[in-house]
């Protein structure tokens, strides 16, 4: 602990840390794991129910003919899969963001909590102000780094709600040729709706 203190390489508030760590991994590997076998068992029942409605796609491409079999399937994956990347790409700053803010959080308690245990001798030497100063940077870079969290969070929330309003009328947009083709009912097109979304 003593060469820890001098260095000061980026090992703050060790033992609170290690508490915060150890509480958010388990949480979150338990709604991982949960989140997954849910995900798992909803992806399987409604592929199957979406590639039954959509039927095949056939069209022409380049002079060739081609018919995509199950295209709705195709469709929702390559939506899916273009919705995760994007989202990836805003929410990865969040990562190193929340990491700061615990950081800085530790830095300002512990602050306090030496303030408090030193109050005598801060009196008796006069050191409010280089107290109040030093106390106050650490508030700057906790409010700082919050807003900047806030800002990430605003940006992500925009694009997840955007993108899953699209996921409403994504589905009949895709099903739409098949609909006015008469080789599907109304009542298909809104299977196809749900088992999409």
């Amino acid at each position: 602990y003593y060469r820890i203190q001098l260095r000061n390489q980026g090992t703050d508030n060790p033992d609170q840390r290690i508490q915060e760590d150890l509480q958010t991994f388990t949480e979150g590997t338990l709604a991982l794991a949960l989140d997954f076998m849910r995900s798992v068992v909803t992806l399987l029942s409604f592929i199957t129910i979406l590639w039954g409605l959509s039927g095949p796609l056939s069209f022409t491409l380049g002079g060739h003919d081609v018919t995509l079999p199950g295209y709705m399937v195709w469709f929702a994956i390559g939506y899916a899969v273009l919705g995760t990347f994007i989202t990836h790409k805003l929410g990865r700053p969040l990562i190193a963001l929340n990491f700061q803010q615990q950081r800085f959080e530790a830095d300002l308690r512990y602050g306090l909590v030496r303030l408090r245990e030193n109050a005598e001798g801060v009196a008796f030497y006069r050191g409010e102000d280089d107290e109040r100063r030093a106390l106050g940077t650490r508030f700057e870079h906790v409010v700082d780094n919050f807003v900047k969290l806030m800002n990430r969070n605003k940006r992500l929330g925009w694009f997840t709600n955007m993108y899953d309003q699209l996921a409403v009328i994504f589905p009949f947009m895709v099903g739409a040729p098949r609909y006015f083709g008469g080789q599907i009912q109304l009542g298909g097109l809104m299977q196809i709706a749900s088992a999409f979304g």
